[in-house]
């Protein structure tokens, strides 16, 4: 008989199941080592999840997708360097 299998979870679904229950252990640490610790942790898991964003959403987020490159009189703007 064979073993029903587990379906994959992405990387971003494994990191933030890690941040979660990291929140929920530092939720009860008392302050100290360990505590700042685990805080460092969860600031690193957040740095990989956005890291791992996809672009398009993290130019969304930084407001660069609805930004016009003219100005009000329609004289264009100067091009800057690409984000990618």
């Amino acid at each position: 008989m064979q073993r029903k299998r587990s379906i994959p979870h992405s990387f971003d679904e494994r990191l933030a199941a890690e941040k979660k229950q990291l929140e929920e252990q530092v939720a009860l640490l008392p302050p100290g080592s360990v505590k700042d610790v685990v805080l460092r942790k969860i600031g690193q898991l957040n740095t990989a999840i956005h890291i791992n964003e996809p672009e398009g959403a993290r130019r969304e987020i930084a407001g660069i997708a609805s930004f016009s490159r003219t100005t009000d009189a329609g004289r264009r703007l100067p091009d800057f360097p690409s984000l990618d």
